[in-house]
This record gives C-alpha cells, sequence and structure tokens, in this order.
C-alpha cells in the first residue's frame, strides 16, 4: 500500500517532490543507493544503543550497596543487641557507648565512600540519559526522513509503470520490434529493482519505529534511577550521619546513650538508611532486567537491519 503524500506537511510535501524527480530508474547504482544513507544512521543509531546497554555502570555500585548494607547491619546489631559478660550479666550502658563510638568510625568511612560512588554513578546516569534523548531525537528525524524517502520513490515508481514503461509496452506491442522489447524487459528489471529498496527502506523504517520506545525504556529506567540516587545522597544520608552525630554527642556528654529511647532512635535510623539502599538495590536489578531485555531485542532489530 502506498504512503499518503497528503499527510505530509507542506515543505515536506515539497521535498518528496523534488527527491521524486531526482530519481533515476535507469540506473543500478544509483537504485542501490536511493536512501541508504538514512538506512546507515539508523544502523548507527542501533550500534550507538546497544554500547549504551553494554556499557551501563549499574552494577559497578551492587556490590558497594550490599556490603554498606551488611556493615550497617553489624552496626545495628551492636546499638541493639545486649551481649553478656563473663559473669552472664548484660553489658552496661557505658561498654555498649563504648563499643559504639569505637564501630561508628568504620561505619561513617564506608558510607561516606559509597557516597562519593553514588555521586559518580549519579553523573554517569546524568550523560547517559543525554545520550540516549539525543540518539531518541535522532532516531526521529531518521523515521521522517526515512517516510519521505519512501514516499518519493513510491511516486517516482508508480509514475514509471503507470506512465514510461505502458508507453513502452504500447511500443512493444504495435511494432513488436526486438531492440524495443529488449528496452521493456531492462526497464522491467529496474522496476523490480526499484520495489526491492522500496521493501528494504520499509524494512529499515520498522526498524527505526521498534527502536524508539527501548530507547525511551532506557532512558525512564536510567531516570527512575537517578532520582532514588538523588534523593540518598541530598536526604537519607545526610539524615543518618545527622542522629548519628546527635547519638555520639550524647555519648560524648556522658547522656544515657544506652537508654531504651535512643536506642532505638539510632536503630531506625540505620534501619531506615537501609531500606533506602534496598531500594536502590532494587531499582538496579529491575534496571538490569530490562536492559538484558532490550539489548535482545536490540540484536534481533539489528539483525533485521543488516538483512537489508
Amino acid at each position: 500500500m502506498r504512503e499518503a503524500l497528503h499527510n505530509l506537511e507542506p515543505e515536506e510535501q515539497q521535498i518528496v517532490q523534488n527527491l521524486a524527480q531526482k530519481i533515476n530508474l535507469e540506473d543500478p547504482i544509483a537504485i542501490m543507493q536511493y536512501g541508504s544513507a538514512i538506512q546507515n544512521k539508523i544502523a548507527q543509531i542501533s550500534d550507538s544503543v546497544l554500547q549504551s546497554v553494554r556499557t551501563n555502570q549499574m552494577s559497578r555500585a551492587d556490590k558497594s550497596l550490599s556490603d554498606l548494607v551488611m556493615e550497617i547491619k553489624s552496626f545495628v546489631a551492636i546499638v541493639t543487641k545486649e551481649r553478656k559478660g563473663l559473669l552472664g550479666k548484660p553489658d552496661n550502658s557505658k561498654r555498649r557507648t563504648e563499643k559504639i563510638l569505637a564501630n561508628y568510625p568504620k561505619v561513617e568511612a564506608n558510607i561516606n565512600k559509597i557516597q562519593t560512588e553514588l555521586e559518580a554513578h549519579q553523573r554517569q546516569l546524568i550523560k547517559d540519559i543525554h545520550k540516549l534523548n539525543l540518539l531518541y531525537d535522532k532516531n526521529q528525524v531518521y523515521f521522517k526522513e526515512l517516510t519521505m524517502f519512501i514516499i518519493a520513490g513510491e511516486e517516482r515508481f508508480a509514475k514509471f509503470c503507470n506512465q514510461e514503461v505502458a508507453v513502452q509496452r504500447q511500443k512493444v506491442e504495435s511494432t513488436g520490434d526486438e531492440p524495443e522489447t529488449q528496452k521493456l524487459n531492462n526497464m522491467l528489471q529496474l522496476a523490480n529493482r526499484f520495489e526491492k529498496k522500496l521493501h528494504d527502506l520499509k524494512l529499515s523504517r520498522t526498524v527505526s519505529m521498534q527502536m524508539a520506545p527501548q530507547i525511551r525504556l532506557l532512558q525512564n529506567n536510567d531516570g527512575i534511577l537517578l532520582e532514588k540516587i538523588q534523593s540518598s545522597i541530598v536526604s537519607s544520608i545526610p539524615l543518618w550521619k545527622n542522629q548519628m552525630i546527635l547519638a555520639i554527642g550524647s555519648a560524648n556528654s556522658h547522656v544515657a546513650l544506652a537508654t531504651q529511647n535512643q536506642v532505638v532512635d539510632v536503630a531506625k535510623c540505620n534501619n531506615s538508611l537501609i531500606t533506602t539502599i534496598n531500594e536502590v538495590l532494587q531499582l538496579h536489578e529491575r534496571g538490569r532486567q530490562d536492559r538484558t531485555q532490550a539489548e535482545t531485542e536490540l540484536l534481533v532489530l539489528k539483525s533485521k537491519g543488516e538483512a537489508i
């Protein structure tokens, strides 16, 4: 089914008419190269998106985040667990305070380290989102350009078959001349080649169309993860540090840190940070699964494009 020229904007219709006038259906090389530059650009976008999927650094922060969860959990255990002494008596508040003071610097150092890694990951995600957005915009432009090449090709093909080939066929039927017959056969062969080329252009356009939602999916997943990391950096981690500073300050002032309320507050603060980190890890895993699926689908699209 032919594409609808009237669906285009007036400027685009003029472009299509100019393209159609320049199509040379007497040159096999010109037929082969028709629209190939746009096809190559779409193939390059496909390669770029695949490269973005494969080089994504989402997994690099996973181990550090998991290690941090274990570290904080051990710290929570020190804060909340009532250990027995040599005589079977519970640790007193002073001993528990000493343990908290001794273990806090290590946990704080690890959190500072992971915050630095998250900030680096955040910067990379911003770059990835920007790159994917550019690829999406380019893909949309090439999709439109390819559509205009297809419409121009179909307009020229219809004119060639309905007018030039029809006139040549009448000559053959009226004269039966062998050179005229051979010329008709040549024209029909070139018409078949160009029809095949139009089919290839439509396949490339299908690849472009199917690639667009894949790009948006990857971009959306990166955006969700970016927001969660941003929340961790500007809210969860500073809140944890603030609560710990208050708790340690109380301990250094010989305030009863080991009273039940303060122990609960410290534990809640740590558990809140653990929950936030686990949410980031879950987003990582979901993003990894989506990227694996996207890579599989993009490879299928890439194979279709290479087969054209």
